[in-house]
């Protein structure tokens, strides 16, 4: 990387004219938030969450116990679209939700 790029100012939070340039410890909770977005968008959509639970609870409810197997199937394509960890995802909730409800 060179250093002209590294000394533009746009790529610190776009400070304005008049203010003062930013500590490390801003720097560092701008970084922080950062990830913790990245990471938050790293999972299944809550609606397919929510389906998750409903059809844990019912084959619960139905059988008296859960099989991941007919539970994943039963889960929209889309849901396995979401992001490429969303197969272990959603066995891990399935097993989860399993523990809770039984």
């Amino acid at each position: 990387m060179k250093l002209k790029s590294l000394l533009k100012e746009s790529l610190w939070n776009d400070r304005k004219f008049g203010e003062p340039l930013p500590t490390l410890e801003d720097t560092t909770k701008a970084y922080a938030l950062k990830q913790e977005d990245l990471n938050e968008a790293r999972t299944i959509p809550k609606k397919y969450k929510t389906l998750l639970k409903k059809l844990v609870a019912k084959d619960i409810k139905t059988r008296g116990d859960y099989d991941i197997d007919r539970i994943m199937k039963q889960m929209p394509e889309a849901a396995y679209d979401s992001w490429e960890g969303a197969w272990t995802e959603i066995e891990n909730l399935i097993m989860d939700y399993g523990a809770e409800l039984s």
